[in-house]
């Protein structure tokens, strides 16, 4: 829930007037999860998707929801030896305000990939 976190200090009131605005600007947030595995001996094939929905309200829509696609393999061997492989697709809108007195927005399309390798034993 983004709405409770909180700035702290030594000086109670340093963060106060910060710490109202997360109040009210804040909501909490929502994650889907979706994933799947076949297994066909010694080969696994896995897919998944997330969804993290928006921390300002419209939790499966508009911007700052984020979408991620995920496809991997996985070889575990007749010993106790394993490989998994994954990719990763994010995607996500923000909108982009160059000055906060203008009301004139650019939105923003935000894409990453990432690859990740895991090399295991299990014991």
């Amino acid at each position: 829930n983004y709405q409770r976190a909180q700035l702290s200090s030594d000086n109670i009131g340093d963060f106060a007037s910060v710490n109202n605005l997360i109040r009210r600007k804040y909501k909490g947030g929502h994650v889907i999860r979706l994933g799947g595995e076949l297994n066909i001996k010694p080969v696994m094939i896995r897919a998944g998707y997330i969804m993290q929905g928006s921390p300002f309200g419209d939790n499966f829509s508009g911007s700052f929801v984020r979408h991620t696609f995920s496809a991997g393999i996985g070889i575990r061997t007749k010993s106790r030896w394993y490989l998994d492989f994954v990719l990763a697709k994010s995607v996500s809108t923000e909108d982009y305000f160059l000055f906060t007195t203008l009301t004139t927005k650019a939105q923003l399309n935000l894409g990453s990939t990432m690859f990740g390798a895991t090399v295991g034993i299990k014991f």
